[in-house]
């Protein structure tokens, strides 16, 4: 009875390749759907200022380093939404991550498709790929194109590398994709290695050259003349080999439990990997699988690769980093078609663990679709508020007369500036928005009060224990060091009340930074607060400042 409910279920699965495909097309659209919907009032942050705000289509700024990663594919992206859009909608920008997310399952199944698996498991395993809302960060954070750019011509130069035969046009094609692969951002050094074991496998050592060595010279290049440069961003020197050991154990563990979303299924799901596996291994034979699971089996060893890659860079942060939601969208991509190819050598006919491992590679989908509406909510609370500051201040009367140099909000959005602020006013690529009310009024006098400068201030310096009122007039500064709260109790013109946090955007930074009132006389007190910052990440000086927050003043 087992064996024949196993052989029809098989039959079932095989059959009608062409409704397998559709009931994909029409999971990706009512995914596309929920996600445009959960995507609608997503707004601006952190890292894209740099893209908007500051950078340019010049040479310089395409080939400058965002953290670590060529990102010129992204930066030209923005520029252009940046110059049809504006600031009116973030759902373009965002759009596209959407859209990537979606073709990147669809090139996913292709190439389990490839590999044999059967259609309906195919469409299965990429549309655990297209709910995982574990990873829902490369979704919802228009930022992302350069994760998800990375994935996605990777993706297409395997499978256009994936063919018989010798050099054509499909070879030169794919190089390109990995040109632009590789100016999206530092993941595809992952893919690249990925390309070369697939092309080693799959068409011998010629092939895998042709694909892999002008990329590793092109990057070669970028890193020695732009990435070596001194910048703000801490070297990847400082992390020990433990630190890499512990960040690459804790992205391991995470890839399986937020595929199952719970730890027992996660644990099922590594057990279905590790037998499936070996079943596909005897199946096929050494000969077997370089004919035909040459993509999984180099996608599946680009995990460690990610891993330890990621790791060098990331995991002087903390080892608890490894589980953020953008690594475990890379690391389940890269894992899913070995997994879904050891799915499918699981439900052939004889196999009584078949169904069984269908249900363990599903059992995590509808948590992961509550997963996606959870990091939409969270990253639209660390914009609450944002969209309006930035909508609005460059239109307060009292902006036209200060520095265009001053940042209106230094900690999120650092790099913007009023005077930017000013010409996306006159071009109308910043649109005007409903009237503040009597306390963004105060907030935006408050930001438009104090001028914030990354570094100290050179006065002398005492420990702030307890909140501290002080007056300040215009061109008066102090000093604060480590992070605090400061509240406008009144400015020149009217009683006020609003209240920000100054300091917490310099983690890579001195932690001694400067306040300038720029529209003073105004009357603040300044309150202590306490500093979250991975220790490894601190100089020593900053550790002093961590200890106790500083107040410096003349005197």
């Amino acid at each position: 009875m087992p064996l024949s409910w196993g052989r029809a279920t098989r039959s079932r699965l095989s059959s009608d390749p062409r409704a397998a495909l559709w009931a994909f097309v029409v999971i990706a659209f009512i995914a596309s759907a929920y996600y445009f919907a959960l995507a609608r009032r997503q707004w601006f942050y952190a890292d894209e200022w740099d893209f908007l705000a500051r950078r340019t289509l010049s040479p310089h700024f395409l080939v400058a380093p965002h953290f670590g990663h060529w990102a010129a594919v992204p930066i030209v992206v923005y520029r252009v939404l940046w110059e049809l859009v504006g600031l009116r909608s973030y759902l373009p920008y965002v759009g596209l991550t959407i859209v990537l997310h979606l073709i990147g399952a669809a090139l996913l199944r292709a190439i389990m498709r490839r590999s044999g698996v059967g259609p309906w498991i195919a469409t299965a395993g990429a549309s655990v790929f297209v709910l995982f809302g574990g990873g829902a960060e490369d979704i919802f954070w228009a930022l992302q194109i350069t994760y998800a750019g990375s994935l996605v011509f990777g993706l297409t130069q395997i499978l256009l590398l994936d063919h018989a035969g010798g050099v054509d046009r499909r070879d030169w094609y794919g190089l390109a994709a990995g040109v632009l692969g590789l100016m999206c951002s530092g993941v595809y050094v992952t893919m690249a290695i990925v390309v070369g074991i697939t092309a080693l496998l799959r068409r011998g050592w010629r092939i895998a050259a042709l694909h892999t060595v002008p990329l590793g010279l092109l990057y070669i290049c970028w890193w020695a003349l732009f990435l070596r440069r001194p910048s703000t961003w801490r070297s990847s020197s400082d992390t020990s080999p433990r630190q890499v050991a512990e960040w690459s154990r804790r992205g391991a563990t995470s890839l399986f439990t937020a595929l199952g979303h719970v730890p027992i299924f996660g644990l099922a799901l590594f057990v279905v990997f590790v037998i499936g596996s070996i079943l596909v291994a005897r199946r096929l034979g050494p000969h077997g699988l370089r004919e035909h699971a040459a993509a999984p089996v180099a996608l599946a060893l680009g995990v460690p690769v990610f891993l330890a890659t990621t790791g060098i860079n990331r995991g002087q942060v903390g080892a608890g980093t490894a589980a953020s939601s953008r690594y475990q969208d890379v690391l389940v991509a890269l894992l899913i078609p070995a997994l879904v190819l050891a799915v499918d050598a699981l439900v052939r006919p004889g196999r009584l663990f078949g169904s069984l491992a269908l249900v363990v590679l599903l059992a995590g989908v509808p948590g992961n679709i509550a997963d996606a509406s959870r990091v939409a909510r969270d990253q639209r609370l660390l914009t609450a508020g944002l969209r309006h500051t930035m909508l609005s201040i460059a239109r307060e009367p009292l902006a036209a007369k200060l520095p265009p140099a001053l940042r209106p909000e230094p900690d999120v959005s650092g790099d913007v500036t009023l005077a930017w602020l000013r010409a996306g006013v006159s071009s109308g690529r910043i649109p005007k928005t409903r009237a503040s009310t009597p306390a963004e009024e105060s907030t935006n006098r408050l930001r438009l009060s104090l001028m914030e400068l990354n570094h100290a201030s050179g006065l002398p310096c005492r420990r702030l224990g307890r909140p501290t009122a002080l007056t300040l007039r215009d061109g008066e500064s102090i000093g604060v060091g480590g992070t605090v709260h400061i509240v406008l109790m009144s400015t020149a013109t009217a009683p006020a009340s609003a209240a920000l946090t100054f300091g917490t955007a310099l983690l890579n930074r001195s932690l001694v930074h400067t306040l300038v009132a720029v529209a003073g006389p105004l009357v603040i007190q300044i309150i202590p607060a306490p500093l979250e910052v991975p220790a490894p990440l601190l100089t020593q000086a900053d550790k002093a400042s961590k200890q106790t927050t500083s107040l410096c003043r003349q005197l």
